[in-house]
């Protein structure tokens, strides 16, 4: 992730985004708590079922994934946040407020 100008600026203009699947699920209204402990499979699940309903994945592989760990159920959440900065459908905050290395985190609009 090494930018050849100097570092990696989460700003998205080098295509890194900070994201932080926590805030996200707040954001999108979607209780999240306790779902990091080893038994909170049932969490997982309707976290997952949450997402799916606006994102779906077809891999059954991936789903088992993020029922079964906390780690792969972040990842979907921040892959499918890093997407919708992408699009330019996140709120960050604004360019003279922080350092471009540092305190960018993306969170979905609405």
């Amino acid at each position: 992730l090494a930018d050849p100008r100097g570092g990696v600026w989460r700003t998205g203009s080098t295509e890194v985004f900070e994201v932080y699947p926590g805030g996200a699920l707040l954001q999108w209204g979607v209780h999240a708590a306790g779902y990091k402990r080893d038994d909170a499979r049932a969490a997982r699940g309707r976290i997952l079922d949450a997402l799916l309903q606006r994102w779906p994945v077809p891999d059954p592989d991936a789903l088992a994934a993020c029922v079964a760990g906390d780690d792969a159920l972040d990842a979907f959440a921040a892959a499918i946040v890093a997407h919708l900065a992408s699009c330019g459908e996140t709120i960050a905050p604004d360019a003279p407020l922080t350092d471009p290395t540092e305190g960018w985190i993306h969170l979905p609009v609405g």
